[in-house]
């Protein structure tokens, strides 16, 4: 079995297609070459917002004691 993130690293894209056997060759190929290129990228400044607005910004306590289960509400309890 071939390793795709090895051909690309050594041939680069192109080569590592016309290097497939098969399909299911070709599909891992174009799936790691996804990966590579979404590793290079920054992450969407949108996940920086939604952690700050989802997390916790200090140690949930329930009694006294840092709370084992913490869990986020928006809203009124009805």
């Amino acid at each position: 079995m071939m390793d795709p993130h090895t051909l690309l690293a050594e041939h680069g894209i192109d080569t590592a297609r016309s290097l497939a056997r098969n399909k299911h060759e070709h599909a891992c190929i174009n799936a790691a070459a996804a990966m590579r290129e979404a590793s290079t990228t920054s992450p969407e400044p949108a996940w920086a917002s939604m952690m700050v607005t989802a997390l916790p910004h200090r140690q949930p306590m329930k009694g006294g004691k840092p709370a084992l289960h913490w869990q986020r509400q928006i809203g009124f309890d009805r």
